[in-house]
């Protein structure tokens, strides 16, 4: 690893340049600093440069404890404080600490001594003038931006310095923008901020029917959304005329049923009941109440009950309630009712798509109740009565192979999963189908044709999930030594770099998560100095930062997707590093040692999860680097005595170690089986314990061939794919993950373990 105070030399010998143009240094200076691959990123230090006396809160910076990073940096002597790197450093303590007032201090004046990261003391000046003032210096650098997020701080700030006509305009400006973005949860979600702040906006210049126009927007168009909290009682003392009646309080419960947003929809239910115009009918509340619960698979049984009400009062959506009803009573100890449910959809609606959905739900829920003759015989009938026009006509094929081999009809299985392989192109899938046609040849006792099958997945997939389930095939056979046949790792000359002199500042700082930014603007320069090897030439420079989120895409564009079905040739091992890296180490390692886990596990599910960005949100509500779920988190905060703010998911140490705990729960709670495990992270501990329960006796392959929904099953192969990888470019054939196709009897998970 590249000395840092010496990068830090290397930045500061440049502080006396001229200034360089917007977005960093100039494309000149990414050329000069790269475009000798022999250069030492190290190098001599410049004269009269001194270094830093201590790297102990460059660390905390990096490892994001921001407290000890203050401590660390206020315990300075007055000669490093007063250093302009030193001070900006400090500056973004404060900012992220929300000391906004000493953050602006501190950076006054920085520029001419720092005019590298002059436009980053502006922004992060304007950031914490925003919160500290003065409001109007913070407006109008917002204002100067062309995107609508930075219009929206701009009417933020010029709210706060009571300039509202010029808050008015901006926010105008911004919602223009955000109109012509794409359609999806982003604009959604920026149209919801802008709106919001408008109203506000407007309630003060007295232009009440802007503000309650926008409020009501708020209230019915993005209830869900974190900026409409409030709305309609803000509506309603605003504008009681305007107020929302039943209607729509019905129908922003259903929005937030469609969420899993239990108290929040019995809440709306109550206020719809008081509400002018037609009040909620029994069918809507029932509908709304077991929508909700059934969607956050929270008393699953009171969900069916309440769906099975709706659809017996109203028919108009009868066949959708039922068909939620049925998939609510399958969460259940009352399965039977479920399939009964089922049977009633397709004998009420055939030919239609809630017969077809209902017929193969009730085809899976047998398989899930280890009923696989009656399973494979209903996945037949689905596959004759609705053919190749299926909504699940592949799954259904899938599926009922499993079956045919869980119930011992190997032959069967066999013709299906040798024409699912034949006809499958995603080499992932493909593999899958191979290793489970090897399982069937081994019931046919072909044993040989058997072994050559599964030797054919080690050798065209060696590296995945199937190829692990192959090997435990091979070696319980009785195989000695099984061969993956992966080649062995070399490694070429490696191109040395030095880092843009930005980017080399920022790191010095422990600002890596700064530095990415600042190396993404540098792209350009790196790849036409580079050529042929410039997509090594970024890989290798991204891994000189903490974090990973833009050296992943880059390997990932570079790599295509079926060459991760197989080892990495030797002169491609840059590449395959580039596509599983190993960010954040100083926080990993320490989490791996403390709860006891099996190294680059973290990373394997990492990669999965959020493909290493902190700040991935799924709709689930999922944030992170481990993709927590709020309810998770506030568990496992309280397991850990750990404080947990709002942003805390988003904090790559708190995720690691809050996500490195659940790893171990889940690891511990299924006696250290790696697919269990894996699985139960997806789907949870008790639908993980709710198939082991019918299915513990079947041999590991067959069981996770079986999970019945798609997204897990698939979830738990990529997982194990990226944990075989992670092992591979570790230690080489010899450190693979060897999996037992035994699954112990009588793990369980508690009823409440979430």
């Amino acid at each position: 690893m590249r000395s840092e105070l010496a990068l830090l030399g290397i930045c500061l010998s440049a502080l006396g340049c001229a200034k360089p143009p917007p977005g960093g240094s100039r494309p000149g200076e990414a050329r000069d600093a790269l475009a000798d691959p022999g250069r030492v990123a190290s190098g001599p230090q410049p004269t009269g440069v001194v270094p830093l006396p201590s790297a102990s809160w460059t660390q905390a910076i990096r490892e994001y404890r921001w407290s000890d990073a203050a401590r660390l940096l206020d315990a300075l002597g007055e000669p490093e404080k007063r250093r302009a790197d030193v001070r900006y450093a400090r500056a973004r303590v404060a900012h992220q600490l929300g000391k906004h007032a000493d953050a602006c201090g501190l950076l006054e004046g920085l520029e001419q001594s720092l005019p590298l990261l002059r436009d980053d003391i502006a922004r992060m000046r304007a950031e914490s003038e925003l919160v500290a003032g003065p409001f109007i210096a913070a407006g109008e650098y917002f204002s100067s931006r062309a995107d609508a997020d930075s219009l929206v701080k701009a009417a933020l700030a010029f709210e706060k310095a009571r300039q509202y006509k010029r808050a008015r305009l901006v926010l105008d400006q911004a919602l223009t923008r955000f109109d012509q973005q794409t359609r999806g949860r982003s604009r959604l979600r920026g149209q919801a901020r802008a709106r919001a702040v408008r109203a506000r906006v407007a309630e003060k210049r007295r232009h009440i029917a802007l503000a309650a126009a926008d409020l009501r927007w708020l209230a019915t168009e993005a209830a869900t959304e974190p900026d409409a909290q409030g709305a309609d009682q803000t509506l309603e003392r605003l504008a009681p005329a305007h107020k929302l009646g039943a209607r729509e309080r019905v129908e922003r419960a259903m929005q937030m049923a469609g969420r899993g947003w239990v108290a929040r929809t019995d809440q709306e239910l109550r206020l719809a009941a008081k509400a002018s115009g037609a009040r909620p009918t029994e069918a809507e509340t029932c509908r709304a109440q077991g929508l909700a619960r059934s969607v956050a698979r929270m008393d699953c049984k009171r969900a069916g009950e309440l769906l099975e009400r709706a659809a017996q009062l109203d028919g108009s959506r009868r066949m959708r309630d039922l068909l939620e009803a049925a998939r609510a009573w399958s969460r259940t100890d009352d399965e039977a009712r479920a399939l009964k449910i089922y049977a009633d959809i397709a004998r009420r609606a055939p030919r239609t798509g809630w017969a077809d959905h209902a017929s193969y739900y009730s085809a899976r829920l047998h398989l899930v109740r280890a009923s696989y003759g009656e399973a494979a015989s209903a996945f037949s009938r689905y596959l004759e009565l609705y053919g190749i026009r299926a909504a699940h006509a592949k799954a259904a094929t899938y599926f009922r192979a499993v079956a045919w081999l869980a119930t011992g009809e190997y032959s069967k299985a066999a013709g299906a999963l040798d024409r699912l392989t034949g006809e499958e192109r995603k080499a992932h899938l493909k593999a899958r189908y191979q290793e489970l046609y090897g399982v069937a040849l081994q019931g046919l006792k072909q044993d040989e044709d058997a072994r050559a099958t599964f030797r054919r997945v080690l050798r065209e997939s060696p590296l995945s999930f199937p190829a692990l389930l192959a090997a435990a095939r091979l070696r319980e056979a009785g195989e000695a030594g099984v061969q993956h046949q992966l080649p062995v790792l070399s490694v070429q000359p490696a191109l040395v770099l030095q880092l843009p002199p930005k980017v080399a500042l920022l790191k010095g700082l422990g600002l890596d998560t700064e530095a990415e930014a600042a190396l993404m603007d540098e792209e350009a320069g790196l790849r036409e100095a580079h050529g042929t090897r410039a997509v090594e030439a970024l890989c290798t420079a991204y891994s000189e930062l903490s974090p990973a989120t833009r050296r992943y895409r880059v390997g990932s564009r570079a790599l295509r997707s079926p060459d991760l079905a197989t080892a990495p040739e030797p002169w491609a091992r840059w590449l395959w590093e580039c596509n599983y890296p190993r960010p954040y180490p100083t926080l990993v390692a320490p989490v791996e040692d403390e709860f006891k886990l099996p190294h680059d596990l973290i990373y394997a599910v990492m990669r999965q999860e959020s493909a290493f960005s902190p700040n991935a949100a799924s709709p689930a509500q999922a944030v992170g680097l481990l993709q927590i779920i709020p309810p998770t988190a506030e568990r496992i905060a309280a397991a850990l005595h750990m404080g947990l703010a709002r942003t805390d998911c988003e904090n790559p140490a708190h995720a690691i170690r809050m996500g490195g705990y659940y790893l171990r729960q889940v690891l511990d709670t299924f006696g250290g089986n790696l697919v269990l495990a894996t699985a139960a992270y997806n789907a949870g501990p008790v639908a993980v314990s709710r198939w082991l329960e019918s299915g513990e006796q079947l041999p590991l392959d067959v069981f996770a061939a079986r999970i019945p929904f798609d997204e897990t099953r698939g979830y738990v192969a990529h997982v194990l794919g990226n944990y075989a990888r992670y092992a591979y470019l570790a230690g080489g054939a010899e450190a693979l993950p060897e999996l037992s196709l035994k699954i112990t009897p009588g793990l369980r998970a508690a009823p409440d373990a979430y």
